[in-house]
């Protein structure tokens, strides 16, 4: 015949799968936080790129009028002189 456990090794047992419950939940929570702050972190870090970019074509252009000043830059130097273009 099969010994019936004590009453004290039934409330062990009890108590052990609460605190496994209550150990469950709090890693759901904590798991369900990180999911939500690695989404709000790679939202961030999506921004990133497109700045990049955008402000990477800005400069562009303030190069682009740069260089254009300069190639003039010769030829009017020489009108304010009164130079004439070498030939």
């Amino acid at each position: 015949m099969a010994k019936r456990p004590k009453d004290n090794d039934a409330n062990r047992l009890e108590d052990a799968l609460a605190h496994l419950i209550r150990s469950q939940a709090a890693s759901a929570q904590q798991w369900t936080a990180f999911v939500g702050r690695l989404a709000e972190t790679e939202q961030e870090l999506a921004i990133g790129p497109r700045e990049n970019a955008e402000r990477f074509a800005r400069v562009e252009a303030i190069l682009l009028r740069h260089e254009k000043i300069l190639q003039c830059l010769p030829e009017v130097i020489r009108e304010r002189i009164g130079s004439r273009p070498a030939n």
